[in-house]
């Protein structure tokens, strides 16, 4: 991966010349969705802290705006597009690009757009949207971004909504599934990386429909076609932590299954 930079820093892109792995493909045949996010992740380091031009410039100086911080995942919306699901049929794996830009500022907050398309057609295989919380590493507690990075950037903003993802509570005979955290989920940040509860929600839905938990969600390659996934965080968790995650089909959309996390007893996820 090399990213690159627009208008002084206020757009990025990342190249990714080879993106698929065989730890990327599922069992059928399409691209892990946890996989994909962790790419997606790895094209925000390279950016916001890898000098991406000849002056050492990062997007939207966001080395220096995190200095003395980290960032709280608080919620992330992805949407995946049919081709998405095609990359795999295509004879040559195609160069593929993720480009980045700032949707949104609050007082200790912030969102990013990113897009992942083909370099050479265009087509976008996804979009998502992550709004962190920016924390003081020496506290753990929120921290206001800095009043010269809003200035220099605020009116660069795409959109200037936060992104709130309504926080649901698990019905009453709901299927339920403990996970235990592993330390490989462990993230530079100390706590657990967003990616991986991709990967606990796909576990418990695939237990439950090996126990027929949902009245209609009975075929497991369903799993395989998802086209959104909306989260939001509430509080951090480590490893060694048990997860206690219910799930149900919304009755409503029956095409979309529910999550619900809480860690010693409080929201989680």
């Amino acid at each position: 991966m090399h990213g690159t930079l627009e208008k002084g820093g206020l757009f990025a892109h990342v190249s990714l010349p080879s993106f698929l792995q065989a730890d990327d493909i599922a069992t059928a045949g399409h691209l892990n969705l946890w996989r994909l996010h962790g790419v997606l992740t790895k094209s925000k380091i390279i950016v916001c802290y890898v000098p991406c031009d000849p002056t050492g410039g990062t997007f939207l100086d966001y080395d220096k705006m995190m200095a003395g911080r980290f960032s709280f995942m608080a919620s992330v919306k992805t949407r995946l597009y049919k081709d998405y699901y095609r990359i795999r049929d295509i004879p040559t794996t195609p160069s593929l690009r993720v480009t980045h830009n700032l949707s949104y500022v609050g007082n200790s907050s912030l969102s990013t757009t990113l897009t992942l398309n083909c370099s050479d057609s265009g087509k976008v295989f996804a979009n998502s949207t992550y709004q962190a919380v920016v924390i003081d590493a020496a506290t753990r507690l929120p921290a206001p971004l800095p009043d010269w990075w809003k200035k220099k950037f605020e009116w660069a903003i795409i959109g200037n909504k936060p992104l709130f993802i309504e926080r649901i509570v698990s019905r009453a005979g709901s299927f339920t599934y403990d996970a235990k955290i592993p330390w490989t989920d462990l993230d530079l940040f100390k706590h657990i990386n967003y990616t991986a509860y991709i990967r606990y929600c796909y576990d418990c839905a695939f237990d439950a429909i090996v126990n027929g938990a949902y009245p209609t969600f009975k075929d497991r390659n369903r799993l395989n076609r998802v086209s959104g996934i909306d989260m939001s965080f509430s509080r951090e968790c480590f490893p060694n932590d048990i997860l206690n995650i219910a799930t149900w089909e919304d009755p409503n959309d029956p095409s979309t299954l529910r999550f619900d996390m809480t860690v010693r007893g409080q929201d989680a996820f």
